[in-house]
C-alpha cells in the first residue's frame, strides 16, 4: 500500500471484520508509530483479529537513520487493551510464533528486527507458546531476562559468567504481554539477583519490562514493601542514582532492599549499564 500505514491498518481491520486473518507489515516506526491511533481505535477497540508483524525495530534499521528507528514501540503497543506483544529471538522462533498467532484470536504485535542474529532454537525441538517465558539456560546465581535480538547476547554473557564461576540462568521473555508471571516469580525466589541484558538502543524497552516485573514481585505477600512504598521511593530514585552515580533501576533495588528486608537482590541495569551481576551484599 506504499507509504500509507494508517490505511494499511484500516484495511486490515476491515478484512478482519469479515472473518479474514490479515497480516500487516511495515517498518515498526510506521506500522505502530504512524498508525498507532488506527491500531488503538480500529483494531484493538473492536478486538479484531489483526496481526501486525513489524520489521526494522530498534536501531537495527541502521543507516536509514533516526526517522526510521524506534525504541518506543513495545511500550506504546503493550499499553493498548487487548493487544498481545511478542518479540521473537531468532528465525526459528519468529517462524513458530507466526504460525502460533495465526491460530490465536485477537490483535497481536510481533516485533522483528533487520540485522542477522544467530539461530538459537531447533525448529524440531522448540515449542513456542504465547505467554510462556522458556528457560534457555539453567542457573542458580543470577537470572538474566532477555528478548528479541538481545537473547543471543544474554547467552554470550552466560558463557562469560560461567567461566568466572557464576551460574547464570537465561530466560527468554518472548511474550512481553501477557507476561509469564509464574516464571518470573519462581526465579525471583531462586536467584540471588535479577538482571537484564541490554544495549543502549534497548534501554527503554527493557526498563519498562523491568519495572513491570518489579511491581509484580513486590505486589506478592511474601515481599513486604507495599506498592505505596515503591511509589514513594520512585520519587527519590533520580536523586539517589545521580548522587551514587548508578543506574536508576539499581537505586530502586537498593531502596527496596533497605525497606523490605528481602533476601533477593533486585537489580536492574539501566542506561549506564552493568557489566556483571550485582551481589546482594553490595545493595544493602
Amino acid at each position: 500500500m506504499g507509504v500509507a500505514e494508517q490505511n494499511m491498518i484500516g484495511v486490515a481491520a476491515g478484512l478482519a471484520s469479515t472473518g479474514k486473518i490479515p497480516f500487516a507489515s511495515s517498518f515498526a516506526m510506521f506500522a505502530c508509530g504512524r498508525a498507532w491511533e488506527i491500531v488503538r481505535n480500529a483494531v484493538c477497540h473492536n478486538q479484531f483479529n489483526v496481526k501486525i508483524c513489524a520489521t526494522h525495530a530498534g536501531l537495527t534499521v541502521g543507516e536509514d537513520g533516526g526517522s526510521h528507528q524506534i525504541i518506543e514501540d513495545i511500550a506504546i503497543m503493550r499499553v493498548i487493551p487487548h493487544m498481545t506483544v511478542i518479540v521473537p529471538a531468532d528465525a526459528t522462533e519468529a517462524k513458530l510464533a507466526t504460525r502460533n498467532i495465526s491460530e490465536f484470536f485477537g490483535p497481536v504485535y510481533m516485533r522483528l528486527g533487520r540485522s542477522n542474529v544467530p539461530v538459537i532454537f531447533d525448529e524440531n525441538k522448540y515449542e513456542f507458546k504465547i505467554g510462556r517465558a522458556p528457560i534457555v539456560k539453567a542457573g542458580i546465581d543470577v537470572s538474566i531476562f532477555a528478548c528479541g535480538v538481545m537473547l543471543s547476547r544474554a547467552l554470550w554473557a552466560q558463557e562469560i559468567l560461567q567461566n568466572e564461576g557464576i551460574s547464570a540462568e537465561v530466560i527468554n521473555i518472548s511474550t512481553i504481554k501477557p507476561l509469564d508471571k509464574e516464571t518470573i516469580l519462581m526465579n525471583h525466589k531462586v536467584a540471588k539477583a535479577i538482571f537484564h541484558d541490554l544495549t543502549n538502543d534497548e534501554v527503554e524497552k527493557v526498563e519498562n519490562l523491568a519495572r513491570e516485573q518489579l511491581r509484580l514481585i513486590v505486589s506478592k505477600p511474601q515481599f513486604s514493601p507495599s506498592l505505596e512504598v515503591v511509589e514513594k521511593h520512585e520519587k527519590l530514585i533520580s536523586e539517589q542514582a545521580q548522587t551514587l552515580n548508578i543506574p536508576p533501576e539499581v537505586a530502586l533495588g537498593m531502596a527496596l532492599l533497605e525497606n523490605g528486608g528481602s533476601e533477593t537482590a533486585i537489580s536492574y541495569a539501566g542506561a549506564a549499564g552493568i557489566q556483571s551481576p550485582v551481589a546482594p551484599s553490595t545493595l544493602r
